[in-house]
């Protein structure tokens, strides 16, 4: 994979606003850090199989920034907030705004305004933009119905927009943010990143499609609710609630939620928590500046031991064994971003 780099100062505006323009028409995978009076910018990009445009952004802005975008109805885009907030002014859609752990999904609308970024006010996040006929020829065409169907705003099961303004599941989230925190070397990175991007699609569908009644023949009601628990729980990640509690609180038969449950995601409810939270505990591992116990209590764990071996027992290295080997080489440190 070959890589362009690019870093400059700007004293005004134009200067800054120029190198964007002349960013946003590079083909190639580029990484980005520019430095202004008024703000601090660091931008990724990666062109992925299929025309698939992966872009992770940060910035910190000293003055309000206003960066416009514009897109046809021919786009599919994934935007997802890591940290920080943005807002769109959107001449189509009105204003809305993306925080911390908040994702939007739009399809093959028109798109046209500003991203917003506020004076002070840091942002992080990922996008992953393609179009409609890139969509199709990667997804293939029944995969390609069953995902427009998952995005429409028509669709039953979808929420505005699918999720801005709401968190998304916690293995969607997860998805993302293991690409906004990936330490891989350079060639390996490039097909994590597309094997993601295939993570993100399928998972999105899987939440915003009815069971197929093959699977299960529960009702419309009954399927929403056991969708609630994987964010119930890591939202009460210190003090989960029972089977019990939990069927109470959802108005289902314990028997019945858990039966679903495992119909739906695979696995009984608590092996899916823990893995979700072995995958956060993962990330943090390689990005956050916590001791592994403190981790291990960021994780749901109530003891250190527990978590590590609950850890080896999945990742096949103990936590500070997988913190050493994923820590990025010297000459490789090169974190930067892209705007959505």
């Amino acid at each position: 994979m070959r890589r362009h780099y690019n870093s400059g100062r700007f004293r005004d505006f134009t200067e800054f606003f120029g190198a964007i323009d002349n960013w946003r028409e590079l083909s190639n995978d580029c990484e980005c850090r520019w430095v202004a009076p008024f703000v601090d910018v660091r931008a990724e990009t990666y062109r992925l199989f299929g025309r698939v445009e992966l872009r992770i952004l940060e910035i910190l802005p000293s003055v309000d920034i206003y960066i416009p975008y514009e897109c046809d109805s021919n786009c599919f885009s994934f935007s997802y907030c890591v940290d920080g907030n943005m807002m769109l002014q959107d001449r189509y859609h009105g204003d809305s705004e993306l925080k911390a752990n908040w994702l939007s999904c739009t399809s093959m609308t028109d798109m046209k305004g500003n991203h917003v970024f506020r004076k002070n006010k840091s942002f992080k996040g990922v996008a992953l933009v393609l179009t409609g006929e890139a969509m199709r020829g990667i997804v293939g065409e029944p995969r390609y119905e069953s995902l427009s169907e998952a995005l429409s705003t028509d669709n039953p099961y979808s929420r505005k927009n699918v999720f801005l303004g709401d968190d998304p599941p916690p293995d969607i989230a997860s998805s993302f943010l293991q690409i906004a925190n990936c330490r891989y070397p350079a060639m390996s990175r490039q097909f994590f990143f597309e094997s993601k991007f295939m993570e993100i699609m399928s998972r999105i569908i899987a939440h915003n499609l009815p069971v197929d009644d093959g699977v299960t023949d529960m009702g419309e009601f009954e399927t929403e609710q056991i969708k609630k628990i994987p964010g119930i729980l890591m939202k009460r990640i210190d003090t989960p609630p029972s089977i019990p509690e939990l069927a109470h609180e959802l108005s289902l038969s314990g028997t019945a939620m858990k039966s679903g449950f495992k119909k739906i995601f695979g696995e009984p409810i608590y092996a899916h928590h823990r893995n979700l939270c072995l995958e956060r505990a993962a990330i943090m591992l390689l990005n956050a500046n916590k001791s592994i116990l403190q981790i291990a209590i960021d994780a749901g764990y109530a003891n250190g031991e527990n978590f590590c071996n609950a850890f080896k027992k999945r990742y096949g290295l103990s936590p500070s064994q997988y913190r050493r080997k994923g820590k990025p080489s010297s000459h490789s440190n090169s974190k930067s971003t892209r705007l959505l």
